[in-house]
């Protein structure tokens, strides 16, 4: 009759059987393998929609008195380099950046420049008051400055009438003949 276990232990071709049908979760008959479920790809982005419950107002320069009046107002985009000691560079810069905030001015530091808006005239003596600062103290001072002007945008009803003006050959358009 043979051992007591050996009628327990089954014939291997069913112990590979059992373990091949407990490997794929499928019966042996089946024959096929389903593919798994694939989970939802993570966004690349929070969803920050769900945490701002209203929008942000826009930010919008503040415009000095004078600069409205006189029609000079003006946006500077200002860079400065320095050169010198490395531990003195960041106080020298800090002193400079003081040296372009005023009462009349908006000044916004940025990475790379700082954005610098008011009248034509309060922009160009904080400029120099700043690159003045920086040539004082270091070996070398490189300021650059691009200035943008810009006309304050045209009322709705001025924009209705240079259209009806442009459409009936009254305004300012090309003239031929």
């Amino acid at each position: 009759m043979g051992s007591p276990g050996a009628a327990h232990q089954g014939s291997p071709s069913d112990a590979e059987a059992a373990s091949s049908s407990w490997a794929t979760c499928q019966p042996v008959s089946a024959g096929k393998v389903s593919p798994q479920p694939r989970a939802r790809a993570p966004r690349p982005w929070p969803d920050t929609r769900a945490r701002r419950p209203t929008p942000r107002p826009a930010r919008r320069p503040r415009r000095s008195v004078m600069a409205q009046e006189n029609g000079d107002w003006v946006l500077a985009e200002v860079v400065l380099e320095c050169s010198g000691d490395a531990t003195a560079h960041r106080q020298l810069l800090e002193r400079a950046l003081q040296a372009l905030d005023g009462p009349e001015l908006e000044v916004r530091v940025g990475p790379v420049s700082t954005a610098v808006s008011g009248g034509l005239h309060d922009v160009l003596h904080a400029v120099e008051r700043a690159h003045g600062i920086a040539a004082q103290q270091a070996e070398r001072a490189v300021t650059t400055v691009r200035l943008e002007s810009r006309t304050p945008p045209l009322s709705l009803a001025e924009r209705e009438q240079e259209a009806a003006e442009l459409q009936h050959g009254r305004g300012g358009g090309v003239v031929e003949g």
